[in-house]
C-alpha cells in the first residue's frame, strides 16, 4: 500500500491512496486541475480513481469536488450529515460504517471537529498492511495512544510522545502530575502564538482562537446541568462534581465521573466527554474541574481550565508547522509524531 499527501493545510487538503489498481482520494481540497497535475506526476489520471471519500464539508476539503465529480466517474462517499450540504452525487453512509474494495477495507469513524458529522478513515491492505494518518490540531505539550481514543489495540507508531526537543514529561495518568501540567505552560513546539505560522495550519474562522494550548471554559450551574441533560438525556438534578477516573498518556480524560444530586454516571471515551461537555465540541478531555461559590455542597460556577485542541494522537499540526519553521526536514517531522515508521519512496 501507498500514501501520497498531494495538499495539507488551511489552503487545500488531499491524499491518496493507492493498494494494487484501486485508488482511494481522501478529500478534494484543492482545484480539481491541481489533483490531475498530482496525479500526473505519479503516474496516474483521474480516470484510475475507484473512489473518493470526503472527511468533512470544509472549503479546504471539498473546494475542487464539484469540478472533479463532474471530470470522474469515481463515486463520492460521505457521511449522511455532509451528503445534504453537497451538491454533486454521492455515496452516504453512516460513520462506523466498513467500505470493501478490491485490495483493501476502508473503516470509518467519527472525529472531534466543529464540522457536520466528521470523519477520519481507516484504509488496511489485504495483506494486512495499514495506513494510518491521524493527526489533531494541537496535542498541548504531549501526544495521546491511538487505544486511549478509539478500540484497544495499540500501535506502536501512534503512541506517547513529548512534543518537544526534550523527550522526557511527567506521568500525566497522575492526577496530580496532569493536574500541574495542565496548570502551567510547558515548553513545546504546539506552544506558539506566532501568527504567521499558525496561518499556514488553521483556517480564518480557527485563526479567532488564541488560547489552544492552555485554554478556559466557565459554566454556571444552570449551563451546565442544562447541557448536561440535554446531550446525555438523563436529568441528574444540580451538578455536585465532574471526577476524572482514568486519564491517558497526554492527560486527556477517558472516564469521567458526572456527580449530580438525582444520579451518577461515567462516561468515556475522550470524544463522549468532549461532546457531554460542549454544546459543539470541548477542546480537549485533559482539563481540571474548579468549582466555585458552593452552597450546601452545590457549586454555582464550574471552571474547566485544559490543554490543548483535538484527539491528541498521531502529528500534532500545530507543532509541525513549527518544526518546519526550525528548520527540521519534512522525514524528521514525520519520524517525530510516528516514531518507528519508515518512510519510502515508491514512484
Amino acid at each position: 500500500m501507498e500514501f501520497y499527501t498531494l495538499a495539507s493545510g488551511s489552503s487545500g487538503n488531499c491524499s491518496l491512496v493507492c493498494a494494487g489498481d484501486t485508488l482511494l482520494l481522501i478529500d478534494a481540497g484543492i482545484s480539481c486541475r491541481r489533483i490531475e497535475q498530482s496525479l500526473r506526476a505519479l503516474g496516474r489520471t483521474l480516470g484510475d480513481l475507484t473512489a473518493v471519500f470526503i472527511t468533512h464539508e470544509h472549503a479546504d476539503h471539498v473546494g475542487g469536488l464539484a469540478t472533479l465529480s463532474k471530470k470522474s466517474a469515481a463515486p463520492v462517499y460521505v457521511t449522511r450529515g455532509v451528503s445534504h450540504l453537497l451538491t454533486c452525487p454521492v455515496v452516504a453512509f453512516t460513520a462506523g460504517d466498513t467500505l470493501e474494495f478490491a485490495g483493501c477495507t476502508v473503516r470509518s469513524f467519527s472525529t472531534s471537529h466543529d464540522a457536520v458529522d466528521p470523519v477520519g478513515y481507516r484504509v488496511d491492505a489485504a495483506d494486512g498492511s495499514l495506513c494510518d494518518a491521524r493527526f489533531s490540531k494541537c496535542c498541548g505539550g504531549v501526544t495521546e495512544k491511538f487505544e486511549n481514543c478509539w478500540e484497544p489495540v495499540p500501535h506502536s507508531y501512534l503512541t506517547a510522545l513529548r512534543d518537544g526537543e526534550t523527550p522526557a514529561y511527567p506521568d500525566l495518568t497522575d492526577e496530580r502530575e496532569a493536574e500541574q501540567w495542565i496548570r502551567t505552560s510547558p515548553e513545546a513546539f504546539c506552544n506558539t502564538a506566532d501568527k504567521e505560522i499558525l496561518s499556514q495550519v488553521l483556517n480564518n474562522y480557527d485563526q479567532e482562537t488564541t488560547d489552544f494550548y492552555r485554554w478556559k471554559v466557565e459554566y454556571t450551574q444552570e449551563e451546565l446541568s442544562g447541557l448536561i441533560h440535554r446531550k446525555t438525556g438523563m436529568d441528574f438534578g444540580p451538578i455536585i462534581d465532574l471526577v476524572p477516573l482514568e486519564r491517558g498518556s497526554s492527560g486527556r480524560i477517558t472516564k469521567l465521573k458526572i456527580v449530580g444530586v438525582r444520579r451518577s454516571f461515567t462516561i468515556g471515551k475522550e470524544l463522549e466527554i468532549r461532546r457531554t461537555l460542549s454544546e459543539t465540541h470541548l477542546y480537549s478531555s485533559a482539563f481540571v474541574v474548579d468549582k466555585k461559590d458552593i452552597r450546601l455542597d452545590i457549586p454555582s460556577r464550574f471552571i474547566l481550565t485544559g490543554a490543548g485542541w483535538g484527539h491528541g494522537v498521531g502529528l500534532c499540526q500545530i507543532g509541525a508547522a513549527v518544526m518546519g519553521a526550525k528548520g527540521y526536514s519534512y522525514r524528521k517531522i514525520l519520524t517525530h509524531y510516528f516514531p518507528g515508521a519508515s518512510i519510502e519512496k515508491r514512484y
